[in-house]
């Protein structure tokens, strides 16, 4: 992220753009991971995405990534992996 925050950004934005996608056509999105081989039965797929897919977002809190980085025993502070303003950016021009 350091070195290129703008691959960084783009990568944010395409979760968030499937996202938006899988919240606002199912249909399209399971058909969309049935063309890349994406294994599962299409009708079930879509009574799980009916149950979470409101619930997908891409956003992440610094203290969420610190409760992962300690579950991972990862102990560099959460700010050498966390900057907010890329993810502010990423959400602002979606």
């Amino acid at each position: 992220m350091a070195t290129n925050p703008n691959k960084v950004i783009g990568v944010l934005k395409a979760l968030s753009k499937a996202a938006d996608l899988i919240r606002k056509d199912k249909d399209r999105a399971i058909g969309m991971g049935k063309a890349q081989r994406l294994p599962g039965d299409a009708t079930v797929e879509r009574k799980a995405l009916d149950h979470y897919a409101e619930d997908l977002q891409v956003g992440l809190r610094k203290d969420d990534l610190a409760a992962f980085m300690k579950l991972l025993g990862i102990k560099e502070p959460v700010e050498d992996f966390f900057e907010e303003s890329v993810l502010a950016a990423a959400m602002s021009s979606r």
